[in-house]
């Protein structure tokens, strides 16, 4: 049986949505749709090439950078590894460097600045304390209160695939449509759902249109990709938490050591200091160095 496209791949997901053809127009108009609740009929796609050089680069970037006819700017990626001490850096490195690339006339008014969104969806759970598919950032005040004007020019939008509940199709909102197919659509398992949602929804037929035009070779080399890449990330992303719990394991013994050098201090001092001199010496409250010599004895 022909492997099927995995659209976590964000080769595979650029393929789909970033190419210069009405299906991939309809399909991402649809998706952007879903995502931002607002109404969008048609978006330029700034960087859809797809070469073969670009794929078998090192780290490729595979975001599409998107603009709408008033002049917004959005920037989409689909992301499949998690790593929390550089993912949200990047992405608000990302997220500034889109809104930079706004660049206003000499005496235009600041107000003709346009909202910037940086998209990524992702097949990892970011906040699980939350249920919602979405989750969305914007600038606020220390009172929690958007600001007024520019607290929607720039937005960070987290879809988060593994989210998507199991139901009905006819009880999926747009999003869940949009976000069960692309978290199931090689899954054997799923195929009569993902059937339903594409006969539901002309945009996600659209996309389902664009895979059925792809060759098997193409399907083959982009999911063969997909694997070693995943390889990859794994072995780094491994690396990166030995290193992790290394640099914990020495801070804690740092602070150990620190907190023995401390108790040795405090120890000596008793011996010629009262409590209460010690405290005002070293600023800490009498009840702590109490509890220090009790452990000291």
């Amino acid at each position: 049986m022909p492997s099927k496209l995995n659209l976590k791949h964000d080769m595979a997901f650029k393929s789909v949505f970033g190419a210069d053809i009405k299906e991939s127009q309809i399909a991402l108009c649809s998706l952007l749709r879903s995502i931002l609740k607002q109404p969008v009929s048609s978006v330029k796609v700034m960087n859809s090439e797809l070469t073969s050089e670009i794929v078998h680069q090192k780290h490729p970037r595979m975001d599409l950078l998107v603009s709408f006819d008033d002049g917004r700017l959005a920037n989409i990626e689909m992301q499949v590894v998690y790593d929390p001490e550089e993912f949200f850096y990047r992405m608000f490195y990302y997220e500034i460097r889109l809104a930079s690339r706004q660049v206003l006339k000499e005496g235009e008014p600041y107000s003709n600045f346009h909202p910037a969104y940086q998209i990524v969806i992702t097949d990892f759970i970011i906040s699980p304390e939350y249920e919602e598919l979405v989750e969305q950032s914007e600038q606020r005040n220390w009172k929690g209160q958007a600001l007024k004007y520019a607290g929607q020019l720039m937005q960070l939008i987290f879809v988060q695939l593994p989210k998507v509940p199991l139901m009905e199709v006819k009880d999926m909102s747009l999003l869940e449509k949009w976000s069960f197919f692309l978290k199931y659509f090689e899954d054997e398992g799923k195929q009569s759902i993902i059937k339903e949602v594409i006969k539901q929804e002309e945009g996600i037929a659209m996309a389902d249109k664009i895979i059925k035009y792809m060759s098997q070779e193409w399907i083959n080399q982009l999911n063969e990709e997909f694997e070693q890449l995943s390889i990859n990330d794994n072995i780094r992303m491994e690396n990166a938490r030995i290193k992790w719990a290394r640099e914990e394991a020495l801070q804690k013994g740092r602070e150990l050591g620190r907190l023995e050098e401390q108790r040795n201090m405090i120890e000596t001092l008793s011996q010629t200091m009262s409590v209460g001199q010690i405290a005002k010496a070293i600023q800490k409250s009498t009840e702590e160095i109490h509890h220090i010599l009790k452990d000291c004895q």
